[in-house]
């Protein structure tokens, strides 16, 4: 493995760069947990920056390499941070060799490098660890050119290799190493002990909010690690970690519904007690639910967007709106807790789209929710659908933020001003009718679920006290998610 490379030995610096007060969600992150666990795996050492909790970013001013080599994952409304922290590298470390990667960088390509001083991008899927062994040996730029997915710089001038062309099985990743990041903080901030997995990757829908960007990350097709992978790292996070509850990131978690019923079968199988949530598409059999719920999973958060069937339409959602009220019924009925994702002001928004959405709201009447204002990332079907419109307001790439900003275009009626009063009004509307004291009390009356938590707890016996300060947040603070996923919003 390490021959042909060079006989000094260089630096390897993974940053996290995120930022608390644009991120809607708190937790390790898990694509760099990953390639962390997949360098190691190769015999590198390596030094993790999490700069998450350092506004000021007095980690990377005090930062000693010499010809290191700095790895940044980054989305959109992170490039301004991200271009502070290359500069303070190049000062400090004249021969760094400085990459970088993620959805912005994959959407942008090339054009990446007007903004920011990078030596290399990955886009999408590469394996980094082909790119760390070319960069030490001693004809690097050759080897870098053979590597499929990277564009780089070589003596000024950028270099595009072919698109990757394979993609890797889940099952032979290492398990995501995201005890390299400090997370009694991450804990200590939201108050529970929380992680987050990911058992498939790819989304095969079709919406212009979030395509082709994740087919040019993950590939058109959707991979999935086989339940007994699955299984074993919640196994593995549950040991090792002590944790409270798991997370499943995958873009929809329930999309082959018979792989997750035997996940749940695993799950039942081995006695493995630990807590539960993931993010699905509208559509999920009951069948399938009363598993997930055996299992220990509790919470499932849906691409709602909107009540209009016009928007969905529109946003080639593919799917109905009575499929909603169908599927969230389900879940109450079952009494797995409902997240809604909501969106306001897409293409051909109005009074009356709005007034759809407020009518659905009061029928699906879910725990917690997010709003957001549809925002045109770079890479998706509605960023180019803006800019042949000239529909830009802002083109500060921080004001990228559909949670917290968002109104970067003017795709609907409405002005930005207006969208922030609905999204406002949408979220008065979902407090009045939340059911959330019926919900929680539907949990605490179901004979199963509480015997299964009552095992979680015998592992786990200071949860009930997280748990209790947890449920009082969701209660008094009017649920919305991030009052969950990163309590500094609330600040």
């Amino acid at each position: 493995m390490f021959e042909e490379r060079k006989k000094e030995y260089h630096q390897i610096f993974i940053m996290h760069v995120g930022n608390l007060s644009k991120q809607s969600s708190i937790y390790p992150p898990l694509g760099l947990a990953q390639i962390i666990a997949s360098l190691e795996k190769e015999g590198y050492k390596l030094e993790v920056i999490d700069l998450l909790f350092d506004k000021t970013l007095e980690r990377v001013e005090n930062l000693k390499g010499k010809d290191g080599i700095y790895i940044l994952s980054f989305s959109t409304a992170l490039v301004d941070r991200v271009n502070n922290i290359i500069k303070i590298i190049r000062q400090k470390d004249k021969k760094a060799f400085i990459m970088g990667g993620g959805a912005h960088p994959t959407a942008m390509k090339e054009k990446v490098f007007e903004d920011l001083d990078l030596d290399l991008i990955a886009l999408g899927e590469v394996k980094t660890n082909e790119i760390i062994n070319a960069l030490h040996r001693k004809n690097r730029f050759q080897k870098l050119s053979k590597i499929k997915g990277i564009i780089y710089k070589q003596k000024g001038k950028i270099k595009i290799n072919p698109a990757v062309d394979s993609w890797e099985e889940l099952d032979s990743l290492p398990i995501a190493n995201q005890g390299a990041f400090p997370l009694d903080k991450y804990f200590k901030l939201k108050g529970f002990r929380e992680l987050t997995m990911i058992s498939s990757r790819g989304c095969p829908h079709r919406c212009i909010f979030c395509q082709p960007i994740l087919r040019s990350l993950f590939g058109s097709k959707i991979r999935f690690a086989s339940p007994k992978k699955v299984v074993d790292e919640m196994e593995y996070l549950v040991k090792n970690f002590k944790i409270d509850m798991i997370t499943f990131s995958d873009d929809d978690f329930a999309f082959n519904q018979n792989r997750v019923i035997e996940i749940c079968k695993e799950l039942i199988r081995r006695k493995i007690h630990v807590l539960w949530r993931c993010q699905a598409r509208v559509g999920i059999k009951e069948e399938v639910l009363k598993y997930m719920k055996r299992a220990g999973c509790f919470l499932i958060a849906f691409g709602v967007e909107s009540g209009s069937q016009k928007i969905l339409d529109d946003a080639k959602k593919d799917l109905k709106v009575q499929e909603i009220i169908d599927t969230l019924g389900h879940c109450k009925k079952i009494g797995i807790l409902i997240h809604a994702y909501l969106m306001v002001g897409n293409i051909g928004e109005s009074r009356e789209t709005i007034n759809k959405t407020i009518l659905l709201i009061k029928k699906i009447k879910p725990f917690t929710f997010n709003i957001s204002i549809t925002t045109p990332y770079p890479g998706t079907f509605i960023y180019e659908y803006a800019k042949e419109n000239n529909l830009f307001i802002d083109s500060k790439w921080s004001e990228y933020d559909h949670i917290l900003n968002g109104a970067v275009a003017k795709l609907s009626d409405f002005e930005p001003e207006e969208l922030y009063k609905i999204k406002e009004e949408l979220e008065k509307v979902l407090n009045q009718e939340s059911e959330r004291y019926k919900d929680l009390m539907g949990l605490l009356l179901d004979i199963k679920f509480m015997s299964f938590l009552f095992w979680v707890i015998i592992q786990n016996p200071s949860l009930p006290f997280r748990m209790l300060r947890l449920t009082f947040g969701m209660l008094v603070k009017k649920g919305k998610a991030f009052v969950v996923t990163n309590p500094y919003l609330e600040k």
